[in-house]
């Protein structure tokens, strides 16, 4: 496990150093909100955010950053616990007004994206057939997501069934220091199958999910008084995670509006 835990670490330390990207030519003309409150690009609304691009972030900001599976479908057992480190990566076009308005940059030249953002997740198993979970992020300037969720079997890989089948709730917080906060509720269906590889201590489990949230934006920022925006976010995921005893490694991407794909390792006891 000292293997497991050196790579979360230079994980972690390396994605915070990267969290944002830097210079980028893509958009010409564009000039980026500027502010010193922090390092790093942060949430920040300005006057000119219109009501149509604050609905337009929070639909985006729901694809980018929904709460996905992070792995296979199967349940992990009454009393089984699982801890992972997630780098999520997920490119954003903040050249756009609906981006430029709600973040500020400490340099002309600082863009956001790709934006490489770091967490930790953990699972238990509540009964045979029921998980709970949780995650957050951290690393960020002034914002943070956290997310919990359920995880429910609804059929089981064996002799007579080849696949696993999980149905998952979840609900998920984000909130963007003193301007903004979002709140959103969604729900996936994961299918995927376990295959040994030589032996029951290494398996390989692809998987593919169906899913979709739903989000509530609230805007609290003197600068601007706009109404609550609502979103809904579809996407489509597939992921593939390797067990080598207690370890797990696993990546996993994600379709909709803005993809977005993931790298995670682990343990589970």
């Amino acid at each position: 496990m000292t293997r497991v835990t050196l790579l979360l670490t230079s994980l972690f330390i390396n994605s915070s150093a990267m969290a944002h990207g830097g210079e980028d030519t893509r958009h010409d003309g564009v000039i980026l909100q500027e502010g010193t409150d922090y390092e790093t690009c942060y949430i920040d609304f300005h006057s000119e955010l219109t009501q149509k691009q604050y609905r337009e972030f929070n639909s985006e900001w729901g694809s980018a950053y929904a709460f996905t599976p992070q792995s296979g479908p199967t349940v992990l057992g009454t009393g089984n616990v699982q801890f992972s480190g997630v780098l999520r990566s997920v490119a954003i076009d903040d050249g756009k007004d609906s981006w430029n308005n709600t973040w500020t940059h400490p340099t002309a030249d600082h863009w956001l994206g790709p934006v490489q953002l770091p967490i930790l997740s953990a699972r238990v198993g509540l009964t045979p057939a029921l998980d709970i979970e949780t995650m957050f992020s951290f690393g960020n300037a002034n914002w943070a997501i956290g997310g919990v969720g359920l995880r429910h079997t609804l059929l089981t890989q064996d002799d007579d069934m080849p696949l696993d089948l999980s149905l998952r709730e979840h609900v998920q917080v984000t909130r963007g220091g003193s301007a903004w906060a979002n709140v959103s509720v969604g729900a996936d269906v994961s299918v995927g199958r376990t295959f040994e590889l030589g032996t029951r201590l290494i398996t390989a489990t692809p998987y593919l999910a169906a899913g979709a949230s739903s989000g509530l934006g609230i805007e609290s920022d003197d600068d601007v008084d706009l109404k609550n925006a609502i979103s809904f976010s579809p996407r489509a995921t597939a992921g593939l995670e390797l067990a080598v005893g207690p370890a797990r490694l696993g990546i996993e991407g994600s379709v909709a509006d803005i993809n977005q794909y993931a790298f995670h390792v682990g343990a589970s006891f």
